[in-house]
């Protein structure tokens, strides 16, 4: 074996302790803000800050909103925030096929209040954001958006329209 104190040597064991400590940083503990337990813990799993939520309850109604992946929680304020920049529009919309009612809320996530809901016919839409709080389409769909529409409501989910802007892969 040759000895450690050569440069090949201390390059190699320098490139093997950086191989380990990415792997470290990858597959290390995960901490109580994703799983609910303490970093470094070895116990079960826990039902944390992060589980699934009643679709119905915090979007809509209707068969289009029972197919959705929604996440709440810690997780869903790193993917989006309550108040993103918003830019101003002026357009018509619908509620989207498959929803009988959209949520109007007072941010855009689903923590926000809830102020009201639309139920049918159309609603002026004057601002969006592409910053708000992403939705994942459930089911056989792999896409999702982070774009909120402000109505005389309130922010309600693209998604939910007949206007949804996809943007991001879930």
């Amino acid at each position: 074996m040759p000895p450690l104190n050569t440069p090949r040597s201390r390059r190699r064991l320098g490139e093997f302790a950086a191989t380990i400590g990415l792997v470290g940083v990858m597959w290390g503990p995960v901490g109580s803000a994703e799983a609910g337990v303490s970093a470094g813990s070895a116990g079960t799993f826990k039902k944390g800050s992060a589980h699934g939520v009643s679709i119905g309850s915090k979007l809509g109604k209707g068969p289009a909103a029972t197919e959705l992946n929604l996440i709440d929680g810690a997780v869903a304020q790193r993917l989006g925030s309550c108040s993103p920049s918003t830019y101003g529009t002026s357009f018509t919309t619908t509620l989207g096929s498959g929803w009988s009612s959209l949520a109007a809320r007072s941010q855009t996530c689903t923590s926000g209040s809830l102020l009201s809901y639309w139920t049918g016919g159309s609603f002026k839409v004057t601002s969006y954001t592409a910053g708000g709080q992403n939705i994942c389409r459930g089911g056989s769909y792999s896409y999702g958006s982070s774009w909120w529409y402000k109505t005389s409501k309130g922010w309600v989910w693209s998604g939910g329209t007949s206007n949804p802007v996809w943007n991001t892969n879930c």
